[in-house]
């Protein structure tokens, strides 16, 4: 299954619904935990990747007892934050006499 949706959550359902049939050959408790996942990341895509209202594009495959999953927005990437604490100063170590 391949899907191009727009950039707004009212479209989620139907992807949901289109990766439940994608996912028809796998067990349903493991389908339904994929659904979860792939709505999570399209949600996450929708809310703050896709920023200038591009689509989001959304694949699920099976084969061969795998199941392949993809999201991609369009957004501007962005860099991991980074830790801006002071690296911690090491103690002195105790002396015995």
């Amino acid at each position: 299954m391949e899907l191009t949706i727009p950039a707004t959550p009212a479209h989620l359902a139907g992807l949901r619904q289109a990766a439940r049939h994608a996912l028809g050959e796998v067990p349903p408790q493991i389908a339904e935990e994929l659904v979860l996942a792939v709505d999570e990341a399209a949600t996450n895509a929708i809310l703050h990747g896709s920023r200038g209202g591009d689509p989001v594009q959304v694949a699920v495959w099976v084969r061969d007892g795998w199941v392949e999953a993809t999201v991609v927005d369009h957004g501007p990437a962005q860099p991991p934050p980074t830790d801006h604490r002071p690296a911690q100063q090491p103690r002195p170590a105790a002396v015995a006499a």
